[in-house]
């Protein structure tokens, strides 16, 4: 119904348009009066979904109300009489009054309003009654011109006032007032000033946008989540992005099978020394001998930078950076799981743009230069990042967590070799499984993929679903070599078709509270997907009948709710919680606000969300510590 009665709003506006530059070339009462009707019209249309969806009926039935006599007092303008401009001009008093009283329904009354009005009126009485290019006949319908004034100016008011909620249906509301200000002051020139034609012309096209933005404001009252215009906005920017994916300069990176065959293909790129970015626990595990070992055996020399933490910081990154330039490395190895890589990854870019900051990199194609050599080697089969362009780094001092996207970032060779995932202990096996699946998810129901991006998505569903349980119980080799490959393939899918508002919130939960990455998508992947709702019904019940879950004849909601139990069965048991413990009341503000940055308007996701949305998927994620 949302999208009808958009489309019906538009097709009228169009009308509008159409009609009143007719009307401007041709003036008649009938073209005045149709054209009155589309704006009340188009308050009709918005005014049923507004019911529909539950808007505050008094702001709506004052708003249409409003039209109504606006357009009457429209249609008896047309007769230029004293009389006629006396009735018409009590008409539109009365759908002053009606506005202004529709204005208080969404803010009550502030001092503001006075000052705002005041600062209005007086100008606005001074300059009709004292200006000599006016000419009104009369100390009564001057007194007449001076009484609207004052209840047209409490209206624009009340409206500039309302602009400190900071929403699009205020902008919209203050919009569509001054522009009502603006008409009056022209109809007044137009009729009783020296200039006529100018003031007509502007009368006329401003009067008829102002009426519609208002009937448009009850469309928008009903709005929930992201306001009608910046969800065009997001739309728009995807739209266009995936429109120009195939143009795009997207690369998989090669692969290699054995962690032997990297001392050659370093020699082959013709580079000599390599910068190994590992974390402690890798480390002091011994995890990189084997590497070590063939690089010496090929009698390449190397350097190491174990420092790397979770979810890395721009202070870490620097440190990696220093290390690389100290030992004068040429290239880069990332060992690891998605940290060391998204390290590595940032310490490249930085490299390669030495006079910046890697804040001034968030973004999408901000480094847009080739960074050295880089060569990933995943040790958890879950990040995917050995194929993606994005780097996730934490602001050190803010604890902010953005990304940095671009093509150079994506490694040129991918090392999928299962015997350094052999020594994984269960728990992470099972978190960064989860983060696979919830990389090739939210590939698949966003609204950016294409078949390639599609078909790897739904093949990493399955692998996760076939695989990660016997990975994480038995960890045999080739449940192990799977999920590595599941892994990559969920990495290419949302490297070209992105992820959605699990990884918003989780990303923002890993800067805040060092949540491991893996850990905080498993536990919101079933919370969001619920509540997206039928929005992702359609894409769930595909991956549900692809994956065996369901059948074709299985409807779409049941099909969904079959992938959502699945997942939260698998996470049951990995010991993976249901909800989180950890988060404080007194920081949901400020992580929906970094979760809304992120997500919007990149994400292709299959429903938009604003803040206050986001902020309740907080609070459904768990229980808060104070």
């Amino acid at each position: 119904m949302k999208k009808t009665i958009l489309a019906l709003n538009f097709l009228l506006l169009l009308a509008i348009i159409a009609l009143d530059v007719v009307f401007i070339l041709n003036p008649s009462l009938v073209l005045k009066s149709v054209t009155s009707a589309c704006f009340v019209l188009a308050g009709i249309v918005s005014t049923v979904y507004a019911l529909k969806a539950g808007a505050e009926k008094r702001f709506v039935c004052l708003m249409l109300t409003g039209l109504v006599l606006a357009m009457a007092g429209d249609v008896v303008n047309y007769n230029t009489a004293d009389a006629y401009f006396i009735s018409g001009t009590a008409l539109f008093a009365a759908a002053h009054v009606f506005y202004a009283a529709a204005y208080f329904c969404l803010n009550k009354f502030h001092y503001t309003d006075l000052i705002a009005s005041a600062c209005i009126f007086v100008p606005s009485v001074l300059f009709i009654t004292l200006a000599p290019m006016f000419d009104f006949g009369g100390a009564l319908m001057e007194m007449v011109c001076a009484v609207y004034a004052l209840i047209l100016s409490i209206m624009v008011g009340k409206a500039l006032s309302n602009l400190k909620m900071r929403t699009a249906l205020s902008v919209l509301i203050a919009v569509g007032s001054i522009l009502f200000y603006i008409s009056d002051l022209s109809l007044l020139l137009n009729m009783f000033g020296k200039i006529r034609t100018v003031p007509r012309i502007l009368c006329l096209a401003t009067y008829y946008p102002a009426q519609f933005m208002l009937a448009f404001a009850i469309f928008e009252s009903a709005v929930k989540g992201v306001n009608t215009f910046k969800a065009f906005y997001c739309r728009t920017f995807q739209t266009v992005l995936k429109i120009a994916l195939p143009l795009l300069p997207y690369k998989d990176p090669k692969i290699i099978s054995k962690i032997d065959e990297i001392p050659a293909t370093i020699k082959n790129c013709g580079k000599h020394k390599p910068l190994i970015v590992t974390d402690k626990t890798i480390y002091n595990l011994g995890l990189c001998k084997g590497l070590e070992q063939s690089l010496e055996a090929a009698g390449v020399s190397y350097c190491v930078f174990s420092d790397v933490v979770a979810n890395p910081t721009t202070v870490n990154v620097a440190d990696a950076v220093e290390t690389y330039k100290k030992g004068g490395c040429d290239c880069l190895i990332a060992f690891g799981g998605g940290s060391p890589m998204d390290c590595a990854k940032g310490a490249g870019a930085l490299i390669a743009r030495p006079k910046k900051q890697l804040s001034s990199l968030r973004g999408i194609l901000k480094v847009n230069k080739k960074i050295p050599l880089l060569i990933a080697i995943p040790t958890t089969a879950g990040t995917g990042s050995e194929t993606t362009l994005a780097c996730v780094i934490v602001d050190a001092e803010t604890r902010f967590k953005y990304a940095i996207n671009d093509f150079p970032l994506i490694p040129s060779y991918a090392v999928l070799d299962e015997e350094v995932t052999k020594t994984l202990p269960p728990f992470v096996v099972a978190t960064t499984g989860m983060d696979a699946l919830t990389h090739a998810v939210e590939a698949y129901i966003g609204k950016s993929g294409n078949r390639s991006t599609r078909a790897d998505a739904l093949d990493a569903v399955k692998t996760v679903f076939e695989n990660l349980e016997i990975s994480y119980s038995d960890g045999t080799r080739g449940a192990r070599r799977n999920m590595l490959i599941a892994s990559h393939k969920a990495g290419r899918a949302f490297s070209k078709a992105y992820v959605g508002y699990v990884h918003a919130v989780a990303h923002s939960l890993g800067g805040k509270y060092d949540t491991p990455h893996g850990l905080a998508n498993a536990v919101l992947l079933p919370i969001v997907l619920r509540e997206y709702g039928k929005s992702a019904h359609k894409k769930l019940k595909e991956i549900a009948v692809y994956c065996g879950l369901a059948d074709a004849d299985t409807p779409a909601s049941e099909a969904a709710e079959k992938v959502i139990a699945k997942i939260e069965q698998m996470n049951k048991k990995f010991g993976i919680p249901e909800k989180f413990d950890f988060i404080k009341s007194e920081d949901i503000e400020e992580l929906a606000s970094h979760a809304e940055k992120e997500a919007n308007p990149l994400y292709p996701v299959p429903v938009l969300w604003g803040r206050e949305k986001l902020k309740q998927i907080y609070l459904k994620a768990g229980s808060y510590a104070d």
